[in-house]
């Protein structure tokens, strides 16, 4: 069942949304400037497979 969810089609099919998660999530640190370090679990890590 689990791994109806991971075919090459369906991963594929998710790649677009996939991408803007990820490029809201660089653009949103970029923001941030480079002031300070960035916590990439709480920044990237978490959001990229949790959205």
């Amino acid at each position: 069942m689990v791994a109806q969810a991971f075919t090459k089609e369906r991963i594929e099919s998710k790649r677009p949304e996939i991408q803007a998660t990820v490029n809201r999530c660089l653009d949103e640190m970029i923001k941030g400037g480079c002031k300070e370090p960035v916590d990439l679990v709480e920044k990237f890590a978490l959001p990229v497979p949790s959205e």
